[in-house]
């Protein structure tokens, strides 16, 4: 049907790289039905990668396989914003900043997310499992209550004046990981 047409030709658009045409698309099938996933996930992909993620609807955010082409230069931001419950699942991003932002409970559970900036956000809750790249991460003064690292390897992470309460790194491998000034309280190692 008429919806069907409308996200096919955004992927189609999208997969060329035309992100405000693929963008048109999606909003117009989300028109005629709201709770279609392909025209969300769609949507929230153009609307990261035209760097208007702000726009992405609350509880919406689903970058699960997510991938920064190449030639794509653009930094990506996601400070400041309230994420709660968005899925990063085995996204590749390079260097995105997250700082003071609300990512409680968030899924980056095989994600690739090298030089990511945590530094001031809430992430209570949130599971970053089986990661294929977290080096180089910040989480300076983050919050990280009940989060899991479960079966990641940690390499040059910066921890430092961050709450690590019932955090699980159980099956975790760490390397020149800063845990200065770190509050550890019932950590499952």
């Amino acid at each position: 049907g008429n919806v069907s047409g409308l996200t096919d030709r955004g992927d189609v658009r999208y997969a060329l790289r035309n992100y405000g045409a693929s963008l048109e698309d999606y909003r117009a099938a989300l028109a005629h039905e709201p709770e279609n996933r392909t025209a969300l996930r769609g949507q929230a992909r153009a609307l990261v990668l035209l760097g208007r993620a702000s726009e992405v609807p609350q509880g919406l955010m689903d970058l699960t396989n997510f991938a920064v082409p190449y030639d794509h230069r653009a930094k990506f931001s996601f400070s400041g914003m309230d994420l709660r419950g968005a899925i990063f699942r085995n996204a590749y991003i390079h260097a995105p900043s997250f700082a003071g932002a609300n990512l409680s409970g968030v899924v980056f559970s095989g994600a690739s997310l090298t030089g990511a900036d945590f530094s001031g956000a809430n992430l209570n809750g949130a599971r970053f499992e089986s990661m294929r790249s977290l080096s180089s991460a910040k989480f300076e003064g983050a919050t990280l209550d009940a989060a899991s690292f479960r079966n990641t390897f940690l390499q040059g992470i910066q921890f430092g004046r961050t709450d690590l309460r019932n955090v699980v790194f159980a099956d975790t491998k760490l390397d020149n990981i800063n845990l200065q000034d770190v509050r550890l309280l019932a950590v499952d190692w």
